[in-house]
């Protein structure tokens, strides 16, 4: 048994690298009766393998589970007939508790409106006894519907010892058209009687909930004599454009008709059309060109600088090869001295900045305060708060906040220890336990000064997060605290509850007491509540919409704030100035309580930092600047002060490419054209 787990795990990242993009095909057919059985299926129907294997999971044992579907359409009853076929050695039907998440079923996704920007798609739980619908998933944030029920779904199970035949008749009515696409996928979720779950998905990847671009396509043709082939190679693959992966197919003459085609390890693609005239364009992520190689600030827009456009006729072979171009970061717009350091600026500069780098790097949103002289000098929003809607972002739109809430919490902490109730070098067992690492005996040595100074030993979330600690997941610690630098947002919480204990409140009630009502904060939330839901803006990837949980009521020292740049601008100003807490505090944010190696640096590896109780330091040529980020994924965002010149800048992105904008603007900023040699272009 050992060792066909080892040879698993050793293919599973592989399997799960080489996602297909290629779409299935359903054509029409006539008398297919839905009763469980498929022997009226037409022969010749292709076979679709259902075979990449879902998150945390391990198929143990050779045939365990495999499974796959046939497809097809009648169009005069306007209806896709789907048949799914699971080999199964451990089949489970029953639950007592008549959930059913816990017997075999089958998930089934639907998005007819298959928008390129992502759009609502609805869900289908099918079992033999029980069945669940989780409507359209992402009506809050979509604009369109998919308007499909389980009154437009007949289906039928049958079942064996070791197999499973799920088939389905699904009625499209007024959504129903010939030479369309529709996004579509299946997971098949296999529950073991020893409560072990596997789940092989058609479409690499799970959460298709929370973006429909992570769907399949399914196209509707009515034979195949109108198809015809596109075959192609993507010339000079320069090596770090190597995760091309496929390319985006769109129809001139109908631009809904969209479809993405799988680009090999070589640059060869190949892919089955409708006749018809098309453009094709590179996609990286999602359906963004832009290449990104993760936190190191190289994120290049790539383009096809050669035939783009291509026909297609049914039953020829077109050969397309396309070479890819790279588009240069503007740079230009860089002065010889970084803004804030002239004695004054041109507000329409900095507009054109941010608007020309949003577009290279397609960030959404973007809420800019600019401090100098000690004053708010620029306070702007650009872009929208969600790309399928096209709100308009305003100045009191809300940004999550991410990991620039640790730098409030940190002064409400210090504030604790000037008062005398916190003592930062007093073992926080002593004032409340943490059981999830108890087991540790370097534990009881964990102090407040260790978790402001991220040098607890505990990784950023061991635990699992805002409420991990409820759980009984175990965490250890990596280092003596005290000894190392190592990031945990995990630390920060347990201070927080600490400090919810000492004080008897909430850290949302602290929050208003004390730092919003000292600072003018009059539009920060310290957590997500019902209430703001029309003022936030959503997160996105690549420009896609991010759907997600909301954790609502949820304090989390370490990244729960709601914010701008309009209000947040404020705190910052008053860290300058050096309100709420006492000059001997404000040593303990200026000053360094360990430089961080070259290896652990989180933020611009070309400067020296430092850590200091909550905060972050640059060391730049101009001068030290006290700063933090923030980063939950589809948001990124940033603030930065240096105390001697009083100058400093806060600003929030709704995007995951956030992180890339803001380093040149801080570079733009406080650094101009001499920080033109750190960008690699």
């Amino acid at each position: 048994m050992k060792k066909q787990i080892l040879a698993v795990l050793f293919i599973a990242p592989i399997v799960a690298y080489c996602q297909s993009y290629e779409p299935a095909f359903a054509y029409h057919t006539e008398n297919i009766v839905i009763d469980g059985k498929l022997d009226d299926w037409p022969k010749k129907t292709e076979y679709y393998p259902i075979s990449n294997i879902g998150f945390e999971n391990l198929i143990e044992v050779e045939n365990d589970l495999s499974a796959h579907f046939r497809i097809a359409l009648n169009k005069e009853r306007k209806s896709i007939y789907l048949a799914v076929e699971v080999n199964d050695d451990d089949v489970v039907i029953e639950d007592e508790e008549n959930i059913i998440d816990f017997v075999d079923n089958l998930y089934l996704y639907l998005d007819l409106t298959h928008s390129q920007f992502g759009s609502s798609r609805n869900l289908f739980q099918i079992s033999s006894k029980y069945t669940d619908y989780s409507g359209n998933v992402s009506t809050y944030w979509s604009p369109y519907t998919t308007n499909i029920s389980w009154k437009d779904i007949d289906y039928k199970i049958t079942q064996a010892k070791n197999s499973t035949i799920y088939e389905c008749e699904i009625f499209l009515r007024d959504d129903f058209k010939l030479n369309s696409v529709i996004g579509f996928d299946l997971i098949v979720a296999d529950i073991d009687s020893k409560e072990e779950e596997e789940w092989l998905t058609w479409k690499n990847g799970t959460s298709k909930s929370a973006n429909s671009t992570r769907l399949g396509e399914l196209v509707l043709v009515e034979n195949q004599s109108n198809l015809g082939y596109l075959e192609g190679k993507i010339d000079e693959l320069d090596t770090s454009f190597n995760n091309v992966k496929s390319i985006v197919i769109t129809s001139v003459e109908n631009p809904t008709f969209w479809i993405r085609a799988n680009v090999d390890s070589l640059g060869h693609y190949e892919i089955k059309l409708p006749k018809g005239h098309y453009e094709m364009k590179p996609e990286i992520v999602l359906t963004s060109p832009l290449y990104s190689s993760g936190f190191k600030q190289k994120s290049r827009k790539i383009d096809l600088a050669s035939n783009k456009y291509f026909t297609i006729k049914p039953n020829d072979t077109t050969i397309t090869n396309v070479r890819l171009h790279l588009k240069q970061l503007p740079l230009g717009l860089f002065e010889e001295q970084g803004v804030l350091f002239q004695e004054s600026f041109d507000q329409q500069k900095i507009d054109d900045f941010v608007k020309i780098m949003m577009d290279y790097y397609e960030i959404p949103g973007v809420s800019l305060a600019l401090i100098h002289d000690n004053k708010i000098v620029y306070n702007s929003v650009f872009g929208v708060k969600n790309t399928l809607t096209n709100e308009s972002l305003n100045k009191s739109t809300l940004f999550e906040g991410a990991s620039i809430t640790k730098t409030v919490f940190a002064l409400m902490a210090l504030k604790l220890a000037e008062k005398g109730d916190l003592d930062l070098d007093k073992p926080l067992y002593n004032y409340l336990r943490f059981p999830n690492i108890e087991h540790n005996d370097n534990y009881q040595k964990i102090t407040a000064r260790h978790v402001l100074n991220h040098q607890t030993g505990l990784d950023n979330w061991p635990v699992g997060a805002y409420a991990g600690y409820l759980s009984d997941n175990k965490a250890d610690l990596e280092f003596e605290p005290g000894s190392d630098f190592k990031y945990s947002g995990e630390a920060f919480n347990y201070l927080g509850r600490v400090v919810e204990h000492i004080t008897e409140k909430s850290l949302s009630q602290l929050f208003e007491e004390e730092i919003a009502s000292s600072f003018n904060m009059t539009s920060t939330d310290f957590s997500y509540s019902d209430s703001l839901e029309s003022k936030i803006s959503l997160g996105h990837y690549h420009k896609l919409p991010n759907f997600k949980d909301k954790f609502k009521g949820v304090d989390s020292p370490a990244s729960s704030l709601m914010t701008n740049a309009n209000d947040f601008s404020k705190f910052v100003l008053g860290l300058l100035n050096e309100k709420y807490l006492s000059p001997e505090s404000y040593e303990l944010i200026y000053e360094p309580h360990q430089i961080i190696s070259d290896s652990k640096k989180l933020y611009d590896v070309k400067i020296k930092q430092g850590i200091s109780h909550g905060f972050f330091i640059g060391y730049l040529p101009e001068g030290k600047m006290i700063m933090h980020g923030g980063n939950n994924g589809d948001f990124d965002c940033k603030y930065g002060f240096m105390p001697t010149k009083k100058i400093g800048y806060v600003v929030f992105t709704n995007s995951n490419l956030g992180d890339e904008f803001i380093r040149l603007l801080e570079l733009y900023l406080f650094r101009g054209e001499k920080s033109l040699s750190d960008i690699d272009n």
